[in-house]
């Protein structure tokens, strides 16, 4: 069922009761829509069709000279339109593992308010930390000043281990997802392919539609802001992983003659797609990413410091 919605600000009125609930199972905050026990999961979330930016205006300030501070782009909420959570449905259909974090904690400033959210990996020890050639995680630095720019009402801070999409190339050949309801009917969402330097496919991504940055015509001052942020790795498996589904059957996520579907080297790293400096200094969510770990390590990872509105 789809509803229409009078103001921008009713979106997390409208799951107030949801929300209410997940807060009490997970005894833990839920922020702009994303509860905070399992924060590194919820980010995760991809389009299930065109979306726009939420409230078309980054910020504005109204008549009483307050900052009108929309929903940011790293939460559903940022968006208008439907999501859905593509990545975690595959991997419970094959009852794999959570994936190990590889962000230990994330900063938030929201409404004024600086929160840090340790992920699980800080909560439970014993998940692990990072593994393979992956730098080892750290925490960022409580005490750096947060910037007072009005942009930055909603700003999501962390470090996290980065490959630029300058490694890799896109193949703007569009892969029309099917309904997770009925695998024989088209949705309007669609996964392109990121390509090795071979012409492999190494990792599929979720088109951002309402994004209007990323398109075959983008130039390389613009290609070269994009970038992929890892946010967790799973281990290797000994169980068929599931691709997205399309009408014409199931989508092959990597060229397996390379890139080892299961086995030793079957490692998986979800990302976030993330446009870096997009607005002021600060960046902006894009869309997801699921990659093969040996691309992954063969790009170099390097931490950095991610701020994104």
């Amino acid at each position: 069922m789809l509803r229409d919605l009078s103001h921008k600000e009713d979106i997390l009125n409208a799951f107030s009761g949801m929300l209410a609930v997940l807060n009490e199972y997970m005894e833990g905050d839920i922020i702009n829509g994303i509860p905070a026990p399992v924060f590194d999961l919820a980010v995760l979330w991809a389009p299930a069709a065109k979306i726009s930016r939420r409230g078309c205006q980054l910020r504005f300030v109204n008549e009483q000279g307050m900052t009108d501070t929309d929903f940011p782009s790293w939460s559903w909420a940022g968006w208008t339109g439907p999501v859905e959570y593509r990545l975690l449905e595959e991997m419970l259909s094959t009852e794999e593992a959570l994936p190990t974090p590889l962000i230990p904690s994330y900063i938030i400033k929201v409404d004024g308010s600086v929160k840090t959210i340790a992920t699980r990996t800080q909560r439970n020890p014993a998940i692990g930390g990072a593994t393979g050639n992956n730098p080892q995680p750290v925490n960022v630095n409580e005490n750096l000043p947060w910037p007072v720019d009005p942009l930055a009402a909603n700003l999501l801070r962390f470090t996290a281990p980065c490959v630029p999409l300058s490694a890799f190339t896109i193949s703007w050949t569009k892969e029309p997802l099917s309904s997770t309801d009925h695998t024989h009917i088209s949705t309007n969402q669609f996964v392109y392919h990121i390509l090795d330097r071979n012409g492999k496919r190494c990792r599929p991504w979720w088109y951002q539609a309402g994004c209007n940055h990323i398109h075959p015509e983008m130039n390389k001052f613009r290609e070269s802001k994009l970038l992929f942020a890892g946010v967790s790795q799973h281990i290797d498996t000994y169980r068929s992983r599931r691709g997205p589904s399309r009408v014409e059957g199931e989508i092959r996520i990597f060229d397996d003659d390379v890139y080892p579907a299961v086995g030793k080297g079957s490692g998986l790293i979800n990302a976030l797609m993330i446009g870096e400096d997009w607005y002021h200094g600060f960046a902006k969510r894009i869309s997801a990413a699921r990659i093969h770990v040996k691309v992954w390590e063969e790009a170099k990872p390097e931490m950095r410091l991610i701020q994104m509105i």
